[in-house]
């Protein structure tokens, strides 16, 4: 279905500096802000915390000295010297008031004459929106020459480079925005002479004057278009008629690109470039892009596509393999890589391999050495193949028309087809007779929910795999709560919960062992050259659920478990476990000596009372619930809960008077 053009917001539009025009566009800005809620407060949250304070290194790769003459820039001066400038064209508007708020970054900046002059390009980041400033500064007198180039926009970020060619210093930008699912912005390249700017792409001339023909050709000229930083220049989009918010299409269809310097990848083959940016926006339609959407487009700002000498299995003599880097353009954190294969006599590309998203830091281990790259890609398609024999047809047997990788998507998908895309493992871990690994898994499925059969994308999730002399084997997914662990922790937390299927929440931790123990399957944590441990067999104690097995009492100084041997199984788990002793540490950081005080800042859920009654002398206690949903404040005594909130693992502690003398970790489950 046909739809018009999707209205541009009014915050696109050039700011100048006639203080009447400036206000009365600001206000009807923030008057139209009131009509919606800042969908993308959290995008730009994210962003602002890497923001605060920025400076770049200009142009020559000059650290900042005071010294102008030198030739260098003093960028600090520039960028608060733009921020003021700002802030004065947007006094007595409503813009005002989210100004101090701002996080200023000198993203990039061009110096002149020896330095005593400099352009410089700031973006101001406010919780929801973005102001972009272009202006030149003396550096001498700390004075602007000329008035200052001021734009904003939504849900994004503006980006900026610079380059020399043919004897004159270009700055390229973009200042893109993204509402309600659309996106749209705009994009220039200005000329700098070491005394002002002046626009020479898409237009000729100077956009600062309100009444110009140049600002009006410029704003006429991306009403229907949008751009994308790109090596050499910019990636150009042109508006497509679909309705974006049914689902019909893409709002974006790759057009041309602009270049403006040279590039390495203009060493590339014909048609590689503009085929890769086609794939890319298929691939990334309805996963793998920054808004998490089914139907996106225009997202990815491709920063290097290079030649791969790397030899995949099965690769034909008629493909060649690139490498492929992209940046999101709403968060400058966010990266895209993969391994693609360009097929010469189709002219278009074939196969993906092992591509990621995240931090650059994250998506650059898919970028290894031949050798390790072998390695990895052997031990990804064993991981794969393990997934699909051994996980998915248990997942939902029965439902799903076929189910296949990514990376072998048929042409035509049929109704009840289910996607699989395994990343590259996140984290590995080796034990004695094995390794874990943890990967992560999205699943899409091929179906019509209403706007016609298209792919729809669930959350990604972790599984861990163990991998030993007899293959690769799938564990399952790791139960990790949310805040449990700090980022960087939780892979590795998520494979040694999982490994000995303990709750990440209800465990305990020795010093100098990163190996968790709680109720789950036992764990030997103590050596016989440190202390002989006292086992007693408890006779008639119930449940038993096969022949041989029994319960015992496992103990040591200080450390006393309560474990189940299961015959068949020939093993033992831990059904609940005491620590007197102060080697031992909640996830929370919680030990044996901490104060009540400390124990309720760190479990503020916690709750008095006796726990099932187990314990017929009414002790002074407290209860950690891994389960519960209850509200700390609201809920105080688990006397208060209802039947299904006291189950699951637990953290009982115990004290004297306020200090803590015994921890206890148990599960109401046998």
């Amino acid at each position: 279905m046909a739809t018009p053009p999707v209205p541009r917001s009014p915050f696109t539009t050039r700011l100048s500096g006639s203080a009447r025009e400036t206000e009365q566009r600001i206000r009807s800005i923030f008057q139209w802000h009131k009509k919606r809620p800042p969908l993308w407060a959290l995008v730009l949250a994210a962003a602002l915390i890497l923001l605060c304070g920025g400076l770049v290194s200009c142009r020559q790769s000059t650290p900042y000295l005071s010294d102008v003459a030198s030739g260098r820039v003093d960028q600090e001066s520039l960028r608060d010297t733009l921020v003021r400038a700002a802030q004065e064209s947007l006094a007595d508007t409503p813009a005002q008031v989210d100004i101090p708020s701002a996080e200023a970054q000198l993203i990039a900046c061009i110096p002149a004459d020896e330095g005593r002059k400099a352009l410089g390009a700031v973006r101001l980041q406010t919780d929801t929106d973005y102001f972009f400033v272009l202006g030149v500064q003396d550096q001498i007198s700390g004075q602007l020459t000329g008035p200052i180039f001021l734009t904003g926009g939504e849900g994004a970020m503006p980006h900026a480079t610079t380059f020399s060619k043919d004897g004159a210093d270009y700055l390229l930008y973009t200042a893109n925005s993204v509402h309600q699912w659309h996106t749209y912005g705009d994009a220039g390249l200005i000329r700098y002479d070491g005394d002002d700017f002046t626009w020479v792409w898409p237009v000729e001339g100077d956009l600062r004057p309100e009444d110009s023909q140049a600002r009006q050709d410029y704003e006429a000229y991306w009403q229907t278009r949008k751009a994308l930083l790109a090596p050499g220049g910019v990636d150009l989009f042109t508006q497509t008629d679909h309705a974006v918010i049914n689902g019909d299409g893409p709002q974006w269809a790759p057009n041309s690109n602009e270049l403006f310097y040279a590039a390495p990848e203009d060493e590339l083959p014909i048609g590689v470039m503009y085929q890769t940016r086609v794939w890319l926006e298929e691939f990334t339609h309805s996963g793998y892009n920054p808004l998490k959407a089914s139907n996106s487009s225009a997202l990815w700002s491709i920063q290097s596509l290079t030649p791969d000498e790397f030899v995949y299995p099965g690769q034909r003599d008629t493909e060649t393999a690139y490498t492929l880097l992209a940046r999101a353009d709403t968060n400058e954190e966010l990266y895209f890589a993969a391994h693609i294969l360009f097929n010469q006599d189709s002219g278009v590309i074939s196969t993906v391999y092992d591509c990621a998203m995240g931090s650059l830091e994250e998506v650059s281990r898919q970028v290894l050495d031949s050798h390790d790259r072998w390695q990895a890609d052997t031990l990804q398609k064993e991981a794969e193949t393990a997934i699909l024999a051994n996980y998915l047809p248990n997942l939902s047997p029965g439902t799903c028309n076929r189910i296949y990788l990514t990376r072998q998507q048929p042409d035509q998908p049929q109704k009840g087809d289910l996607r699989i895309d395994v990343g590259a493992y996140e984290g590995k871990m080796d034990f004695s007779s094995h390794s874990a690994m943890a990967y992560p898994v999205t699943l899409s499925v091929y179906e019509d929910r209403g706007s016609g059969l298209q792919w729809h994308t669930g959350e990604p999730f972790l599984l861990i795999l163990t991998k030993d002399d007899s293959g690769i084997q799938v564990v399952g997914e790791p139960d990790v709560g949310p805040g449990s662990f700090s980022e960087q922790e939780s892979t590795l937390q998520s494979i040694l919960c999982l490994m000995t299927w303990c709750d990440p929440r209800v465990c305990l931790y020795r010093d100098g062992n990163p190996i968790p123990i709680g109720p789950g399957v036992w764990t030997e944590l103590f050596s016989s050259r440190e202390a002989t441990p006292t086992i007693q067999v408890l006779e008639d104690w119930e449940p038993i659920y096969r022949e041989g097995s029994y319960w015992d009492r496992w103990s040591v100084d200080g450390f006393t478990a309560l474990r189940y041997y299961d015959a068949d199984q020939d093993a033992f788990s831990l059904n609940t476990l005491d620590v007197t002793r102060t080697d031992f540490a909640t996830p929370r950081g919680i030990r044996v000596g901490a104060t009540r005080a400390q124990v309720l800042e760190a479990y503020p859920e916690a709750l008095t009372g006796n726990y099932w009654d187990k314990y017929p002398e009414e002790p002074d206690m407290l209860t950690y619930l891994a389960y519960s949903t209850h509200t700390p404040g609201e809920i105080t005594d688990l006397s208060q809960l209802d039947f299904y909130e006291g189950l699951g693992p637990a953290i009982l502690f115990f004290f004297e008077e306020d200090t803590l003398t015994q921890i206890t970790l148990t599960n109401m489950f046998n």
